[in-house]
């Protein structure tokens, strides 16, 4: 059965935002097993290479990951999707509110703001498909054409929700409408 892999927000947990909606739903109608990445060295205090590493273990032991992370998250998961082994790709990447710029960062989130985190070229060799959904109102990155103009330059599938904000609601359709087609492109 392939894995689902959750890398939450800043301060997340398995029972934060839409997680718990759509955990259940991924294993009932889609086979889909998942589990939730915790933010090292803690969930209000999650520091880039730690956090990665947790990622990279959590998809050499999954069988066929797909990779669901979240605003921080997104940060975690794409140096951890650059760095896996050549010949180990990873079938998808869904990245939701991810971003690389924050307006008014805080000094905790400025490590995760450096533009070497991870290399794109390796990004692109490694993801065989890389969904990002952001919204046109995120209130902690404003500039989302900026932002998806970046993730399109890695390859990615962008999609825009007009007024999804950071995507914190208890349910949210259009990151299970990118699970659903993930999984649609990586069946087995």
């Amino acid at each position: 059965m392939p894995d689902l892999i959750i890398v939450p927000r800043w301060s997340g947990t398995e029972r934060s935002d839409f997680y718990p909606w759509l955990i259940p739903r991924a294993a009932s109608e889609l086979g889909l097993a998942a589990s939730v990445v915790p933010l090292l060295p803690a969930k209000d205090s999650p520091e880039p290479r730690p956090t990665a590493h947790a990622v990279s273990e959590a998809i050499a032991t999954a069988t066929r990951p797909i990779v669901l992370a979240h605003s921080v998250g997104c940060r975690a998961a794409l140096i951890a999707a650059a760095e896996l082994p050549e010949g180990q790709p990873l079938d998808a990447l869904i990245c939701i509110a991810g971003w690389f710029t924050v307006d008014a960062p805080w000094p905790a989130i400025v490590p995760w703001l450096a533009a070497d985190l991870f290399d794109p070229a390796r990004l692109r060799a490694r993801v065989r498909h890389l969904s990002v959904v952001i919204s046109d109102d995120d209130p902690f990155t404003a500039d989302h054409a900026t932002t998806r103009e970046r993730f399109e330059a890695l390859g990615a599938e962008v999609t825009v929700v007009p007024g999804g904000r950071h995507f914190n609601g208890a349910e949210e359709p259009a990151a299970w409408r990118a699970v659903e087609r993930a999984r649609s492109l990586h069946p087995r």
